[in-house]
């Protein structure tokens, strides 16, 4: 990332979200311009899911997520994503919905706890 930000979100999730993510998504031929896989930060389940763009594998979308323990549940802690990517300003705000759409429509993440 060649501008990014980072900032906490505390997003609830469900455990079949969780999975989603941590499994990922492989492009299956150039016409999909994106890419998600996770990355294993701790023992404790904690992982990073790198949106990327397929071919150059530059990330725009990194979200810390930990899985549920205990009582709790999983969780997106924050994210980190490119502030310039050919466009002025993405805000927060953009590179959360952004990232919500890209998992919905690739993994087929649900987020119900963002449902109205």
């Amino acid at each position: 990332m060649d501008n990014p930000s980072t900032a906490p979100w505390g997003l609830t999730i469900s455990n079949k979200d969780f999975k989603r993510l941590r499994d990922g998504f492989e492009a299956e031929d150039m016409d999909q311009h994106w890419r998600v896989f996770s990355q294993q930060l701790d023992q404790d389940e904690q992982i990073a899911v790198h949106i990327a763009r397929c071919g150059t594998d530059e990330d725009f979308y990194i979200l810390k997520v930990v899985a549920a323990k205990d009582n709790e549940s999983a969780k997106i802690e924050a994210i980190t994503w490119e502030t310039k990517h050919g466009q002025p300003q993405v805000s927060e705000e953009e590179g959360k919905e952004e990232a919500v759409d890209l998992c919905r429509g690739m993994l087929g993440c649900d987020f119900e706890s963002l449902k109205a």
